[in-house]
């Protein structure tokens, strides 16, 4: 599954932590399934 970093939906600096929980929508992209609408959880 693919995910980019502009799907992330949080204000600031978008990124992740290793291990941190999401909820994520599974949209069909060119290269395949994606991960769209990232919503960090913690």
């Amino acid at each position: 599954l693919f995910a980019h970093f502009s799907a992330i939906q949080s204000s600031g600096f978008k990124t992740l932590r290793e291990g941190q929980r999401v909820n994520f929508d599974v949209t069909s992209g060119p290269k395949g399934q994606q991960a769209a609408n990232i919503r960090p959880i913690d």
